[in-house]
């Protein structure tokens, strides 16, 4: 689900959206506590060239593990290093884009969206 003119998630935006299960945010600059909280189906976040910061615990820590995390393939990855860090995300888990996309596919119902 892309939203690209986000700047902000709020606290609880998203919160237990359980069949919520991929996002793109590519200009958001915060994102807030609990803003994940409970998506169990979450599986695929999609953030822009440089990481938000972050309010709080955006995500559950039982679904952080099935996230994988897609940044830009022109970002710089150590600009995200404290992002990643302060999530607890290891390196398996971030997918560097190789091309150039306003909009990454989402997956919504399981189907692709182009």
């Amino acid at each position: 689900m892309p939203f690209l003119n986000a700047k902000s998630i709020d606290e609880y935006a998203f919160g237990e959206c359980r069949l919520l299960k991929s996002v793109s945010f590519p200009n958001v600059e915060t994102i807030g506590n609990s803003a994940f909280a409970y998506c169990g189906s979450l599986t695929d976040v999609t953030l822009g060239a440089k990481p938000p910061e972050l309010i709080g615990v955006p995500f559950t820590p039982l679904n952080l593990p099935k996230i994988t995390f897609h940044i830009p393939h022109d970002a710089d990855i150590s600009a995200y290093a404290d992002f990643f860090a302060e999530l607890g995300v290891s390196n398996e888990k971030i997918n560097k884009l190789s091309t150039p996309a306003k909009t990454p596919p989402a997956k919504i119902n399981n189907r692709k969206r182009r």
